[in-house]
């Protein structure tokens, strides 16, 4: 059995302090390493969390998306009876968009990306049109006669104008559906799924 020896075990802490420079090396190259490995698995689960907050803002766009169809079709009903009813309602969610986009990029296909981009445009546009919707509205009735208009005559292009938005809002639920269910589709002609 080997049994350390006083004066062999001198020389092995001599050895050891003799060589304190390459352990304080290894110490720094292994912390360092250390280091390395935490902060990527940090940016990798910061971005995996940018993209589920991403896809969630589209859940949630989703479902606003539906009511919307519900909120111009009683407005559509509404104005075929010669009544109005506001188009006003709960806006849309981009502030994940916003806020986490560049975030996520790394972690996003590029149909992904194009399906994210696309919406969140879209949803700006259509917030943008049905908040301004009661005020083009009311302008065209009090101008009817400057215009050398009638009221039917308004009120039939409100219809058509709500009827547009609602055909372009049910075919983003096909977009969003998608995206929600891991099979993008394609934005662009051009692009395959």
């Amino acid at each position: 059995m080997g049994v350390v020896m006083p004066q062999e075990n001198d020389q092995m802490w001599n050895e050891i302090l003799n060589n304190r420079g390459v352990l304080a090396l290894a110490g720094v190259v292994v912390g360092f390493l250390l280091s390395e490995i935490s902060s990527a698995y940090k940016n990798h689960k910061e971005r995996e969390d940018a993209k589920d907050a991403l896809l969630d803002e589209v859940r949630f766009n989703h479902e606003q998306t539906i009511n919307k169809i519900d909120i111009l079709n009683q407005a559509i009903t509404a104005l075929k009876k010669q009544r109005f009813l506001s188009t006003k309602c709960a806006k849309y969610s981009t502030a994940e968009f916003e806020a986490l986009y560049h975030v996520a990029l790394p972690k996003l296909t590029k149909l992904q990306k194009d399906n994210l981009r696309h919406l969140n445009s879209f949803y700006t546009i259509i917030d943008k049109l049905l908040d301004g919707f009661d005020e083009s509205f009311k302008n065209d009735i009090d101008n009817t006669k400057n215009r050398q208009n009638t009221l039917e005559s308004v009120y039939e292009a409100a219809v058509i104008q709500l009827d547009d938005i609602k055909d372009s809002l049910s075919a983003s639920l096909d977009l969003s559906s998608n995206l929600l269910s891991g099979n993008p589709l394609p934005v662009f002609r051009n692009e395959k799924a």
